[in-house]
This record gives structure tokens, sequence and C-alpha cells, in this order.
């Protein structure tokens, strides 16, 4: 059994890793991002993300980021952002990423746990995320 270690990103290399990872799964397999020259991806909230990781020895096998706005990738999809207006303290979850070989583990609930106390303890009141329509049944199956 491998071990697989959690925690948020916090030196130079996990976010080097992390910029890596997002471009190898939404540029290079999604497709959602052209592919750079230099095979990072870094994203437009950078600034204001947390990041959070599982590393498996010295690789990075899986990412999701949080932030807390004000602008949230997720208003650009409402017909109005006055629901989001009504939230005390929203956080959104952005950029999960995992890769493939590592799928069908705990890395998942893992990356969500870390997530979770951190909404909690800096006191959040609601989470939110911004997806593609056509995986939503994935992230029903996820829980949302």
């Amino acid at each position: 059994m491998v071990d697989v270690h959690f925690k948020p990103a916090d030196t130079a290399e996990d976010i080097e890793q992390v910029h890596r990872l997002n471009h190898r799964i939404f540029a290079e397999e999604v497709g959602q991002h052209p592919r750079t020259t230099d095979g990072r991806l870094i994203d437009k909230f950078h600034d204001r993300n947390r990041y959070f990781i599982a590393t498996c020895g010295s690789e990075l096998v899986g990412m999701v980021s949080v932030h807390d706005g004000p602008e949230f990738s997720i208003t650009s999809r409402l017909a109005s952002d006055s629901a989001l207006k009504a939230l005390r303290a929203p956080l959104e979850i952005r950029l999960l990423a995992i890769l493939p070989k590592f799928r069908n583990r705990s890395i998942l609930a893992g990356l969500f746990w870390q997530v979770r106390n951190y909404a909690r303890d800096h006191h959040y009141s609601d989470m939110l995320i911004s997806g593609i329509v056509e995986r939503l049944p994935m992230y029903e199956k996820m829980g949302f």
C-alpha cells in the first residue's frame, strides 16, 4: 500500500507542482485550456487561492483550490449574483485535479476533508463549485 499525505500547499515547490498538475489535467487531458510551452497552468485566481494537496512520496497526485472572492468563477454562470450576495461568507471550491491512476482511491475524500476543515476553522458559511454542465453526474456522485 502506498502512503498518501495530505497538506496545504505551503512551499514554492508545492505551488510549482500544482501549476504542472493543472496543466496536465485541464489543458492536456480535459482540453479546457490551451497547452502551454512550459507545461504550467496558472489559475486566474492564483493570488487568492488556497491550495490543498495530496502527495505520494515526492509526487503531487491531487489538488484542490479554494478562494473567498469577492469575485467567483461561478458568477459568470448565474443570471443574477443576488444569491451569492445573500451568503454571509461563501467559499468557492475550484480546480479539483487528481492523476488518473489515483482516481479510484481515497484522494478525493482526503482533499475535501482538508477543505472542510479549512472552511470550518475560518467560519465560512457556504461552499460553492463552478463546474462543467456535461459533468453533472460526476459532481452529484461526489456529493454536490
